[in-house]
């Protein structure tokens, strides 16, 4: 079902340190860019180049914004980095 969609919003059930949960890996597995939200430390695992860090965004409108702005040479530049992370 994923693959059917450029993004995803992927929110964790908790913000807590090194709490991942397989929401991020299922969107970069169906090739989706994971909008996401959760362990404030995922940077130590995951890439920030790899998806879009919903707390660099105060709203959901800054955040459509960003979305809607974005080339699909960017979007395509998080697809390659998934790729090579994965």
């Amino acid at each position: 079902m994923l693959s059917n969609f450029k993004y995803c919003l992927c929110f964790e059930n908790v913000e807590a340190a090194g709490y991942i949960t397989e929401k991020i890996f299922d969107c970069f597995k169906a090739e989706c860019v994971p909008i996401y939200w959760g362990a404030p430390d995922i940077e130590k695992y995951i890439p920030k180049n790899c998806f879009i860090d919903f707390r660099d965004f105060g709203d959901y409108g800054k955040l459509l914004s960003y979305l809607t702005a974005l080339s699909e040479s960017a979007y395509d530049r998080y697809i390659k980095n998934i790729e090579e992370l994965l």
